[in-house]
């Protein structure tokens, strides 16, 4: 609950009570007479601008007090708002009838809620696909810090045929923004009664308040965007870049929707290797929250398998988009490892994820955005490939330039050069000729006088190399073993052949060999 409303004491004013906001601060201060109470800490205002203060809060989820709307039927005129005036009930028997209980009960009801009744819950068990021709569910109150809790309080409601014609006509003024629908809080005016067949107590709604329902859908957003802001989270996959080439799809969608088939059907147009992975889920209704929690896990767990995480739903209304206004749901997609691609809000509507991520209004705009994407890439890339071949074909044709006039140059200096060295090689191959012939007749003359040089000493050499020969012939015939041996003398070897140099290495009875000049003996040592 932001606020409540509430009357005074005296009946003279309504006061006006909620945590400090600046912009509900600016809301009070447009009512005429309104003052600040500072020791009861609420804003004081004149009862006759009752009308005028729950217009201007009602939307923003303020709770009325029951005398308000009793001020707010009488204009602000009844000063005795807190009393209640019910019929005296005729005690004649000891004992009631079922039927005669219910009847009384059903008086005093009618007695005290004389005049219609506006109130705030949230629908439960609305059949939005029911023929019937009236609408019975429930209303219900939840605690504003546990929603998922069970209800406070409970009341058993019913639309008639006639009232819900005029609640459509009222609603049709918004467009496709709201549709009943379990979970969707209202403003409802009626009245109290008792169905007397049943004995049930219930509400008989004749009107409904559209604004309510946006201004509560938009509380609920803010409410999420400031406990993620409190947690440094708004920004944190929003700041993530979407991938250069986002080849590889995490889809979070339904497989039987058309943001499903619009999606893919954007993608399979294309040349692209495209490769999605898609995680069916409800998008709308009580089961949505676990499906998509799942399927963000899922895709967690798998990242590095992914380039971009893409969450998608087809058309529906402001209502129906409500239902992924979640904090969890918030959470798990602000902190997600991948780049998140939201696509689940409409032309004028959003959800909070379309203020955590990138976010585009329709599948086939997020389908185009992956596509342009993938081409705007493959652009630069062909368009770097044209610019390094006309650059490199810039390139090439000034160096051939270069090199053609390198060559002429070259060819010019080549010839001047080569008819230059030609000259010199002229003149030195000249003066070669003259010096070598020179040379040649003095190295002639110089060999004539080694030959007779040579020939001299070469005769020279052969006398004394013969008188040599002829003196060492005579040694070696002095030492020829053959001549020793004539000479008386033996040669004596042991019995294994080895030659005997010493008495000492024989003893009595050894062999010995001896060679003489004439022949062998074989000796026996005495």
């Amino acid at each position: 609950m932001v606020g409540q409303i509430d009357i005074s004491a005296d009946g003279a004013s309504i006061t006006i009570r909620f945590p400090y906001r600046e912009d509900l601060v600016s809301l009070v201060r447009d009512l005429k007479g309104r003052r600040w109470d500072r020791s009861a800490r609420v804003w004081r205002v004149p009862i006759e601008e009752v009308e005028s203060a729950v217009k201007l809060f009602m939307p923003y989820g303020f709770s009325l007090a029951p005398e308000v709307a009793t001020a707010l039927a009488t204009g602000g005129k009844n000063k005795n708002l807190g009393t209640i005036q019910v019929s005296e009930i005729e005690k004649k028997s000891d004992s009631l009838t079922v039927s005669a209980l219910n009847f009384r009960v059903a008086e005093l009801l009618r007695g005290n809620f004389k005049e219609p009744v506006w109130i705030t819950g949230e629908l439960q068990n609305f059949d939005k696909k029911s023929r019937s021709r009236h609408r019975y569910f429930e209303l219900v109150e939840r605690d504003p810090e546990d929603e998922e809790a069970r209800p406070r309080a409970v009341v058993s409601a019913v639309i008639f045929e006639k009232a819900m014609t005029i609640i459509r006509r009222r609603l049709a003024r918004f467009g496709d923004a709201i549709k009943l629908a379990d979970g969707v809080k209202v403003r409802v005016r009626g009245t109290v009664d008792l169905f007397e067949a049943r004995g049930r107590y219930q509400f008989l709604i004749d009107d409904l308040d559209p604004s309510f329902t946006v201004g509560e859908q938009v509380l609920r957003q803010e409410k999420i965007l400031q406990a993620l802001k409190k947690e440094k989270l708004l920004e944190k996959n929003k700041a993530k870049p979407i991938p250069l080439v986002p080849l590889r799809i995490a889809l979070l969608t339904s497989f039987e929707s058309d943001a499903y088939n619009d999606f893919i059907q954007t993608l399979a147009v294309q040349d692209f290797a495209f490769d999605v992975t898609v995680y069916d889920c409800f998008v709308q209704g009580d089961r949505l929250k676990s499906t998509v929690l799942n399927g963000l896990e899922f895709f967690a767990q798998e990242a590095e398998s992914y380039d971009l995480l893409v969450i998608t739903r087809g058309g529906g209304s402001r209502t129906e988009l409500g239902s992924w206004d979640d904090l969890d749901i918030a959470r798990a997609v602000a902190n997600h490892p991948l780049k998140a691609l939201i696509a689940i809000g409409h032309e004028r509507d959003q959800s909070v994820l379309d203020a955590l991520a990138h976010s585009v209004k329709t599948p086939t705009a997020a389908g185009e955005l992956v596509v342009e994407r993938v081409r705007s890439y493959q652009e630069k890339v062909e368009d770097c490939f044209l610019e390094i071949h006309d650059q490199a074909t810039s390139i090439l044709r000034e160096a051939k330039k270069i090199l053609r006039d390198q060559a002429r140059g070259l060819a010019t200096l080549v010839r001047g050069g080569i008819a230059g060295e030609r000259a010199h090689l002229g003149a030195a191959q000249r003066r070669l000729t003259r010096s070598l012939t020179e040379r040649f007749q003095r190295e002639e003359l110089r060999l004539a006088q080694k030959t007779k040089d040579l020939i001299y000493g070469t005769s020279k050499f052969m006398t004394k190399a013969e008188s040599n020969l002829v003196l060492q012939e005579t040694k070696l015939k002095a030492y020829d073993p053959k001549s020793v041996l004539r000479r008386g003398y033996a040669w004596l070897r042991t019995a294994n052949g080895k030659t005997l140099h010493s008495a000492k290495k024989v003893k009595k009875g050894d062999s010995l060999h001896a060679t003489l000049a004439d022949g062998e003996l074989d000796l026996e040592v005495q």
